[in-house]
């Protein structure tokens, strides 16, 4: 059979070739997709000042947000800070009428206590060594407050003091704390290597201004004597004393029950050891006299001998002051 009697389907011949060599694919043009605004593959351009209005409707929104934010968090912070003043504001009443009454009550308090001006330094020695020197018995109540010794006793101590060998040595110690009372101090050191004794001059204005230093605490009087308590003649006393926690348990007295304390008397060697039943309200005492800054301390105290105990021992039934001075009830 021969080939030109065979029509064929594609007249190239005829028709213009669709793609030349190299071509890519030439699809023409594509429906619109239904649902669609363009046909895909055409681009839209703006018209002019669409994009300016978007992007002021965009920027109007957020400050419109921003806006809404701030005045939120304006009115929140206004009702925390209302609730916040509502609730302090009856508690600063109490408080500031709580801090002005006990104003009052320190005024009130600071007047009582400081009545009359207090002697200087040079002031409170001249008191010290006129009161000291002096041997006219007459002159005593103006120097002293008496207390419970009587003129011959005053003389007496005087006298014993003049006899020593050491010239005294004064050492101010300004006001004092501690007492309801107006009280400046002055030692008395009359140390030696023989014999260190030493005395504080407790000074306390009367009635009318006059200060005066308190016999008693500068003597360091026990009533009765100590002899006498020793010696059992007595069975208590009110002695001026160094108090420190100690543990020396033994006999009647045992840590169970006791609590122990070295009671050492001044100016000499002797030391004896008084007790507290653990609980009682002279336990209580003693505790809050103790001092927290120091191992010893000045304390007046009733102390009584117990049957059977030790010599040394004593029971401590009284808390009368926590230094020398005793003020008058």
């Amino acid at each position: 059979m021969k080939n030109s009697s065979i029509q064929r389907g594609v007249n190239l011949g005829s028709r213009k070739a669709l793609r030349a060599d190299r071509d890519g694919p030439d699809l023409g043009r594509v429906p619109r997709v239904r649902g669609q605004r363009f046909a895909i593959g055409e681009r839209r351009f703006r018209k002019r000042g669409e994009r300016r209005v978007q992007d002021a409707t965009v920027q109007a929104q957020k400050r419109m947000a921003i806006i809404g934010s701030v005045i939120f968090a304006v009115l929140t912070l206004g009702a925390l800070s209302t609730a916040v003043v509502m609730w302090v504001l009856p508690r600063l009443a109490s408080n500031k009428a709580k801090v002005v009454s006990a104003g009052l009550r320190m005024q009130v308090k600071i007047k009582a206590a400081s009545t009359f001006p207090t002697p200087t330094r040079e002031e409170a020695f001249g008191l010290v060594k006129a009161a000291l020197a002096n041997r006219d018995v007459d002159k005593l109540p103006s120097l002293f407050r008496m207390g419970t010794s009587s003129p011959a006793e005053v003389t007496e101590f005087l006298e014993r003091l003049e006899q020593s060998k050491v010239a005294p040595k004064y050492t101010w110690l300004s006001s004092i704390g501690g007492s309801s009372l107006q009280l400046e101090g002055v030692k008395v050191n009359y140390a030696s290597d023989l014999n260190p004794t030493s005395y504080l001059a407790y000074l306390t204005p009367d009635d009318s201004g006059k200060w005066k230093i308190d016999f008693d605490a500068f003597a360091i009087v026990a009533r009765p004597s100590w002899k006498d308590l020793v010696e059992q003649k007595v069975e208590k006393a009110v002695v001026r004393v160094y108090v420190t926690r100690d543990n020396y348990y033994n006999g009647l007295f045992g840590d169970d029950q006791w609590s122990c304390y070295m009671i050492a008397v001044p100016n000499t060697d002797d030391i004896y050891y008084g007790y507290v039943m653990n609980g009682s309200e002279v336990a209580d005492a003693m505790r809050k006299i103790s001092s927290p800054s120091a191992r010893s301390f000045r304390a007046t105290i009733e102390i009584s001998r117990v049957k059977d105990s030790l010599q040394r021992q004593f029971q401590i039934t009284k808390v009368v002051s926590k230094n020398w001075l005793v003020e008058a009830p």
